[in-house]
């Protein structure tokens, strides 16, 4: 999202850090003041945009009020958390003034509920009304579809996921959920303050994805019944919601969603998709790829439709379904592959799973000169992940990973990032499926080859974009060899040289992540996926105007599910079948009428004749 309309929340990295952003801006305002109680501060401190940082400070036991910030960076960010604040502030008004909303659309609210925050999309769509025979007709067939639309500044988004939430009690967690989405649902009201009268007819969705899926099942319902209680509070949320709109989605259709989307921003969906029954032999589409934060995902259509398994059979509306291989790997999201990784390098070498970690281990992937402390609740022991549990919590620790050499090692990193792939763990899909696999075990049929104009193109969004526009390769096609070669040169740098490349363009702790991310993607796309170095992948946000995502995608699904509403309307083209139908009632009433008639006429004649001859009458034929 363009940095003028960054939520005041979007510089968080974790769900402790923005705890400790709010306890040191309350200081710096001067909020504990001695006479006044902790409720006084939560009325008068905080406006409309903070009140996840209002109830914590709520529930916050620890007194600040003698504690004085002498770090000069907190206070830098400080300061720049408030600046974003006030370009909200800035974008709200513009937003109450001119939203750029069409008076004739319905709309439907997305919330995109990731592992690292969550961003709410409002959508417009033409009313779902059917005026006329022919329109009832197409819908019908297939051949009519409602299509979403939006643009960038009906958008809004804030940190941490929802799966954070899962620390508080049962008691705690259904009032910090309000407070979490509440300043979304006054964002969607804002941009739809003029048609307020309608809000109720407007649905709202909230999906969850890959942080909700790696929380056990007891926690992932107590967020996801949570989400559902505070949406159903009509005091709180003023828009449609039933109970089956906010949930926890597999990862499977997340894959098909991102690849929906795909190919309806690319115009290689709705054609294909009308009438009824599979398509076949489509003139083009295209594969998607996408990795968020706790998962990847990879999408494409089979021409032969021979796939054994990870099949989604997609329809959208009353149009042709589509078959389709999908696939989402959990744990192989960009932040779950560097957890992964740094616990790979504190815990690998370990002899025992219960060892002590050093407070300091080596890490190729970063650049020269440079380091960054790690915490996870990950280890690695004979080789593979696991985790310990000390009196039923899961046990963490902390560690620096760091890298005390002149640049960081390319060959090292990659193949670290490489054995991160898993691929070792497809002897079985090999041999049950004759080779066909991915990674991990996993079935997956050969990527398409490549065919100029017809298959096998594939987009690639989300964090691929993000590390490849980081390395200058997103513009148009990306060769996987020209992403090696620029991988290469990404993770042969020192600190410094790294600090000139990145030129302030991202945060500096994310930059120091970038050499390993783009080995991880190299690795995932040509050791997992199979991709061949001669391919290219278009990594890209933003086709047409539209951002390109799977809300984008479930969007279209959903809103496409919802009835219509027949209007009878004599039209132009209704009066036409009308007037060609009364012609054609008018010759059929006027052949019945003449043949009745000449019935009639015969019945007559042949009565006439029985009757002379009844009579003891004949025909004379001469008298002679």
């Amino acid at each position: 999202m363009n940095e003028q309309y960054k939520h005041p929340l979007e510089a968080k990295k974790s769900w402790d850090n923005h705890v400790k952003k709010i306890n040191e801006r309350m200081l710096l305002e001067g909020l504990n003041d001695d006479n006044q109680t902790q409720e006084d501060s939560h009325q008068d401190s905080f406006d409309s945009s903070w009140y996840i940082g209002r109830f914590l400070k709520r529930k916050s036991k620890k007194s600040h009020k003698d504690k004085k910030i002498k770090d000069k960076e907190s206070k830098k960010e400080l300061r720049t958390e408030e600046k974003n604040k006030k370009k909200r502030d800035k974008e709200l008004e513009d937003l109450l003034e001119d939203s750029g909303i069409d008076v004739h659309t319905m709309h439907g609210m997305m919330i995109d509920a990731g592992s690292s925050g969550s961003r709410l999309h409002v959508y417009e769509f033409q009313p779902r009304i059917l005026r006329g025979r022919k329109e009832t007709e197409l819908a019908v067939s297939g051949k009519k579809l409602s299509y979403p639309g939006t643009v960038s500044r009906w958008t809004d988004r804030l940190r941490p996921g929802i799966a954070q939430l899962a620390s508080y009690s049962d008691d705690d967690i259904v009032p910090a959920m309000t407070e979490y989405l509440r300043p979304l649902l006054e964002f969607a009201e804002t941009v739809l303050s003029t048609k307020k009268e309608h809000w109720g007819e407007f649905p709202i969705y909230l999906k969850a994805t890959a942080g909700m899926r790696t929380l056990d099942k007891y926690n992932r319902l107590r967020v996801i019944n949570a989400c559902r209680e505070v949406l159903y509070n009509t005091t709180v949320n003023s828009f449609k919601f039933e109970t089956e709109q906010a949930r926890v989605i597999s990862g499977e259709e997340e894959a098909i969603y991102g690849w929906t989307a795909t190919n309806f921003v690319l115009g290689t969906l709705i054609q294909s998709s009308e009438g009824s029954g599979a398509v076949i032999n489509p003139t083009l589409t295209h594969g998607s790829i996408e990795i968020g934060g706790a998962s990847a995902q990879i999408a494409f259509y089979q021409n032969n439709e021979d796939i054994m398994a990870n099949l989604f059979k997609l329809q959208i509306g009353q149009g042709k379904h589509w078959n389709v291989y999908a696939h989402s790997y959990l744990y192989f999201g960009i932040d779950e592959a560097y957890n992964r990784l740094g616990a790979l390098l504190a815990t690998g070498q370990s002899s025992s799973s219960s060892s002590s970690v050093a407070s300091s281990v080596y890490n190729p992937c970063l650049p020269g000169g440079s380091q960054i402390s790690f915490q996870s609740d990950i280890y690695f022991f004979e080789g593979h992940e696991t985790r310990l549990s000390v009196a039923g919590q899961d046990k963490s620790y902390s560690t620096v990973l760091k890298n005390d050499h002149s640049t960081g090692d390319y060959q090292q990193c990659s193949a670290i990032a490489n054995s991160l792939v898993n691929k070792r763990y497809n002897t079985w899909c090999d041999f049950a499926h004759h080779g066909s696999c991915g990674f991990n075990g996993v079935y997956q049929p050969p990527i398409p080859e490549q065919q100029t104009g017809t298959f096998g193109e594939f987009l690639a969004f989300s964090n691929y974009f993000d590390v490849l526009n980081f390395m200058n390769v997103a513009e148009n096609k990306t060769n996987i060899a020209q992403l090696q070669n620029a991988t290469r040169f990404l993770c042969s740098m020192s600190h410094k040289d790294l600090v000139t490349f990145n030129a302030g363009r991202i945060d500096e702790n994310d930059a120091l992540l970038m050499c390993f991310r783009a080995a991880f993607i190299f690795e995932l796309l040509v050791d997992g996926y199979g991709f061949k170095l001669e391919h290219n992948i278009t990594a890209t946000d933003v086709v047409s105007g539209q951002k390109v995502g799977w809300a984008l995608g479930s969007m279209l699904y959903e809103i496409n599910t919802l009835p219509w509403t027949y209007l009878p309307k004599h039209d132009d083209e209704d009066m036409e079948y009308v007037v060609q139908n009364h012609k054609v009632f008018s010759v059929f009433l006027f052949g019945s009428f003449l043949f009745l008639l000449i019935a009639l006429f015969w019945s007559v004649y042949n009565w006439k004749k029985i009757h002379r001859e009844r009579q003891g009458y004949s025909k004379v034929n001469s008298i002679y």
